[in-house]
């Protein structure tokens, strides 16, 4: 497997729209994250562990995945998004796998964030949702 990308939008302290191209060819093969304390680095880590496992590493601080900002921007009751995308090859396909959650701040100030949900698509094309009544 050949990671490509990671993407994250409202996700922890990523507000909006965040893309990380990740080295991946023969003359640039290496990518190095560095950051200081806070700066997102585990959050990236978590981007790809979310997506991929639906969990979050031991040293990820618990507490809503949608960011804050974004909560704090809309009105109370209104649905904010936060997905992370990672996109790699394995064995000549593209797949690009997506996991996504809504989340809304109630009258009181709680955040209520909802089971996030899975898309995946190999070479472009959505793989539809497993049929779990089936065999």
């Amino acid at each position: 497997m050949k990671l490509l990308s990671l993407k994250l939008f409202n996700f922890r302290q990523f507000w909006g729209e965040v893309t990380l191209e990740l080295a991946h060819r023969s003359d640039r093969s290496v990518t190095v994250v560095h950051g200081n304390n806070g700066a997102g680095k585990t959050t990236l880590l978590n981007g790809f562990t979310w997506v991929l496992y639906d969990q979050r590493s031991p040293a990820f601080a618990p507490g809503p995945l949608v960011n804050n900002r974004a909560l704090g921007e809309v009105p109370v009751g209104s649905l904010v998004e936060c997905w992370a995308e990672v996109l790699f090859e394995h064995n000549g396909k593209e797949y690009q796998a997506r996991r996504s959650c809504v989340a809304q701040k109630d009258s009181t100030g709680q955040i209520l964030e909802e089971p996030s949900v899975l898309q995946l698509k190999i070479n472009g094309k959505l793989v539809p949702e497993k049929d779990d009544r089936r065999c």
